[in-house]
């Protein structure tokens, strides 16, 4: 994945937009990769602290997905193993940090509704097809499909594709001013995406617009198109061009 300068991915944390960050590079916990791993380099654009706590949160959720396996497109899991890692999480420092209210049994709570639900299938033109891995998607260009893990969703689009979702971030900064965040996310095309970012309420126009220009940037890169995974949990997203993600 590269670095700041030539990311794929940026965390914009920002209720004034008329605020200027200096940009830190922050690598989360390095975990081994299991299906649906999140595991992400991240950079960040928060001061140190604010670092150390966003990185012990996504940490906190790539211990759960390390505990998971696949079997018939659903997720095998050891609910007292999920239940140790989310209690030895110290949410309070966290909901201090990004004024959010979780506690351990809320969050236990969505860890594992999300996982119970989960099904390994992605939508591509309407219809639900098994997202493929491995070796096959060494060959990945110009696909358009949604998907989802426990903790986050994925949108693949082709060059147009990810051309008419940077327009439609733009769009949402726009309207940040006059309807707030969450209603600026309803009018993202791709449910699944506008969905996630219409539940976080400290986001705001910059986080828009910075979204929209790292989907550019990598667009611009290939005549492939684009892949995004968003974290359901905190602002977090991943941005990579279709072959890069193929062979990650």
């Amino acid at each position: 994945m590269k670095k700041f300068g030539l990311a794929s991915l940026v965390f914009m944390l920002c209720l004034s937009c008329s605020i200027a960050f200096t940009p830190i590079n922050v690598s989360a916990a390095s975990v081994n990769v299991k299906p649906y791993d999140t595991t992400i380099e991240t950079n960040i654009v928060l001061n140190h602290e604010d670092e150390v706590e966003l990185a012990g949160f996504m940490k906190m959720q790539d211990k759960i997905t390390n505990t998971l396996s696949l079997k018939d497109g659903k997720y095998i899991y050891n609910e007292e193993k999920i239940r140790e890692i989310v209690y030895e999480y110290d949410f309070n420092a966290y909901n201090k940090k990004y004024n959010t209210s979780w506690t351990k049994q809320s969050f236990f709570n969505s860890a594992m509704k999300n996982i119970r639900d989960f099904k390994d299938v992605k939508k591509s033109n309407g219809a639900c097809q098994v997202e493929t891995r491995g070796t096959a998607r060494a060959t990945m260009c110009g696909q358009n499909w949604e998907s989802s893990g426990w903790n986050y969703v994925r949108v693949a689009r082709n060059t147009s594709g990810a051309k008419k979702l940077a327009n439609e971030m733009d769009d949402a900064a726009d309207l940040c001013a006059t309807v707030g965040a969450g209603a600026a996310a309803s009018t993202i095309s791709v449910p699944v995406l506008a969905a996630v970012l219409g539940s976080f309420g400290g986001i705001g126009k910059a986080y828009y617009n910075s979204y929209a220009r790292w989907i550019r940037y990598n667009n611009d890169l290939t005549s492939c198109g684009i892949v995004t995974d968003q974290n359901k949990f905190t602002q977090v997203y991943d941005i990579w061009t279709q072959p890069e993600f193929a062979n990650k």
